[in-house]
């Protein structure tokens, strides 16, 4: 068994895509990254690729964009701790993980036990991959989503920060006004409008052959519990759908049993369990 780095994000989709395409929902993450790191190289130039095989079989896969986690698939726990050894030789830039529970499990307790460095676990989220075929919105909201414009910017790079505040989730280079300028470019995300005022948001990201990861899903304080968000990522679901993806696949926090009751209500079935492990050297 032996882990390969690849430098080149074309390469490394010819060789791992079939693999990751076995199980396309559970691993739409790392597929998304790739897309990203061919579309967009300007965005995460320090990228780590790797492949886990014996001889010419795909054994595991893996990814990592600093400042984010390293992302995996599912593996044996030989190929984890070949993964995780192989982690161990760049210094002070992993900080997390994420994928499957068991492998994310098993790689955090290797990680403690061979860091040189005692490891302190910051954060733990249980998460839940959702798929959606069909949309079925059972309930009516008031308002209707429209695409992103220019005269949206400020809101967006707001809100972009408080998502990213919400979720918990590390800083890169980017700032808000630099995602907001991507979603108004790519057209990568919805709001939802009533009485022409804007009250919650929802994007879509990491395209995959089939789908594509619905996420971005931001609602204000002021106008939550109002089905704002379910109306959003359903108008958003359902585009995506129009235009041709035959899923659209979400994450969601297990902790939160109130967003994954209405992502179920509007469509999206439960495909997989992850975890993500935030944690840091001491």
């Amino acid at each position: 068994m032996k882990i390969t780095r690849f430098i080149d994000p074309f390469e490394y989709k010819a060789r791992v895509l079939p693999f990751l395409m076995q199980n396309e929902a559970q691993n739409c993450l790392g597929i998304g990254i790739i897309d990203i790191l061919i579309v967009t190289p300007d965005v995460y130039p320090d990228a780590y690729l790797w492949e886990i095989s014996q001889g010419q079989e795909i054994l595991g896969a893996a990814w990592m964009t600093p400042p984010h986690p390293i992302g995996l698939t599912e593996m044996s726990a030989e190929a984890v701790g070949l993964l995780v050894d192989e982690l161990l030789k760049i210094p002070n830039q992993l900080k997390g993980v994420v994928g499957p529970k068991a492998q994310a499990d098993l790689f955090l307790e290797l990680w403690a036990r061979k860091c040189s460095e005692k490891v302190k676990i910051i954060s733990t989220m249980q998460q839940r991959i959702y798929q959606l075929t069909e949309v079925s919105m059972p309930f009516s909201v008031p308002g209707h989503a429209r695409v992103v414009e220019q005269v949206d910017f400020e809101l967006l790079a707001e809100w972009s920060e408080c998502f990213i505040d919400d979720c918990g989730l590390p800083r890169d280079s980017r700032s808000g006004e630099d995602y907001a300028r991507r979603a108004i470019a790519s057209k990568s995300r919805s709001l939802w409008i009533v009485e022409d005022k804007p009250v919650a948001m929802a994007g879509v990201s990491g395209p995959t052959p089939s789908g594509i990861r619905v996420s971005w899903v931001y609602t204000p304080n002021l106008y939550r519990g109002k089905g704002y968000a379910s109306a959003v990522v359903a108008a958003i679901s359902q585009q995506m759908l129009d235009e041709g993806r035959r899923f659209c696949f979400l994450y969601t926090d297990l902790a939160n049993p109130t967003s994954n009751s209405i992502y179920q209500k509007i469509g999206y079935r439960a495909v997989s369990d992850s975890v993500h492990h935030v944690f840091d050297r001491i």
